[in-house]
């Protein structure tokens, strides 16, 4: 097993994506950049991606960047994870509002990033559908191949880091102690939270992750890390890495912080105003457990464990999915569920549009 020393992790918090900067800052040569990126956030299709000739030159070289080839043993396990996804969507999704973003905030340098970006403060449902279509975009069925939308997806957002990146390194508040802003090590850790700490958070209430799911997860979400910037050595290959790893960035970063909890409580505002009993704060620290709920500055809750362990709420996850749905909606199969909700999201035309 390889970890990544306290000095090589150093090193990945100075290291951003050079290929998506050198390509925002070719966009920003052009006669027309807005026009420019508004094709790009057009696009919807991987074939639309791979065939977009109209283009600069330059635009369709970061095309081929972002597209790998997978290989046969990759296709596997991409179709597991998948499946996987499949059969689990209510609770992988509800995963994100509840413990994959205050995870990320208990990271103090990269919440830092989240708060003077300000995209969570300003639009809070947008960001957090903007997360879901991402999610749905990689893990639905065939989304690596030509009808799908994976690459399109990761192309579109690892532009936007890099336009977030610009812009809050130039904010008079930025402090490079902190690292670039989206560097290589937090990149790592928000790869983390999109896969690793969903299975985990799954598992604590109730839901079965086999070793196979949590291989077939990692090795998907490593193809997702490649494409959007992330160095492929410091992505860990098993189960066992991810929790040292994870371990590690935790224990590097996770502290107390009032641009965490400031993150926390706009993200609790939103949950608590569309979903019943005003239960998002407890769920938040049953999942995230004690020390991180303190950290981000959630009650403290003494009869949590009982009340969310109830068979109540492990069956009705879906009502608390980060972003409102219409009620018919939430239940049934898992397909018609994802099928439904992409409805939704074409209704209201949800898709990238910068930073």
């Amino acid at each position: 097993m390889h970890l990544p020393t306290q000095t090589e992790l150093d090193a990945l918090r100075l290291e951003g994506d050079m290929v998506a900067d050198q390509t925002i800052a070719s966009i920003w040569q052009t006669a027309s950049p807005a026009q420019l990126l508004k094709q790009i956030w057009a696009i919807q299709t991987n074939a639309e991606l791979a065939a977009a000739t109209d283009l600069p030159a330059f635009v369709q070289a970061y095309f081929q960047t972002v597209i790998q080839p997978i290989l046969p043993a990759q296709v596997a396990q991409i179709n597991h994870a998948q499946h996987f996804f499949e059969q689990n969507a209510q609770p992988y999704l509800g995963m994100l509002g509840l413990l994959s973003l205050p995870y990320c905030y208990a990271g103090e340098y990269g919440a830092q990033v989240l708060f003077l970006s300000a995209r969570i403060q300003d639009k809070t449902e947008k960001r957090l559908l903007e997360t879901t279509k991402f999610v749905l975009d990689v893990l639905t069925a065939d989304s690596f191949l030509p009808a799908g939308k994976a690459w399109v997806s990761i192309a579109q957002v690892r532009l936007i880091h890099a336009l977030v990146r610009q812009k809050v390194r130039t904010l008079p508040t930025w402090d490079m102690t902190w690292g670039l802003p989206i560097n290589q090590e937090d990149m790592l850790g928000t790869n983390f939270a999109f896969s690793w700490i969903v299975l985990r958070g799954m598992q604590k209430i109730g839901y079965s992750v086999t070793a196979q799911d949590r291989e077939a997860l990692l090795a998907l979400w490593r193809v997702v890390g490649k494409g959007l910037g992330l160095l492929e050595h410091t992505m860990p290959q098993t189960a066992k890495e991810a929790f040292w790893l994870d371990k590690t960035i935790a224990d590097r970063h996770f502290r107390a912080s009032e641009v965490g909890k400031a993150l926390t409580a706009t993200l609790v505002k939103y949950l608590n105003e569309r979903f019943p009993y005003q239960l998002a704060p407890t769920y938040m620290r049953h999942l995230l457990g004690d020390t991180i709920a303190d950290y981000l500055g959630l009650p403290p809750t003494d009869w949590k464990k009982g009340l969310v362990q109830l068979q109540v709420l492990q069956t009705s996850l879906q009502d608390y999915l980060p972003f409102a749905l219409p009620t018919d909606i939430l239940g049934g199969d898992s397909k018609t569920f994802i099928a439904r909700i992409r409805e939704v999201m074409e209704k209201e035309n949800v898709g990238f549009a910068g930073a």
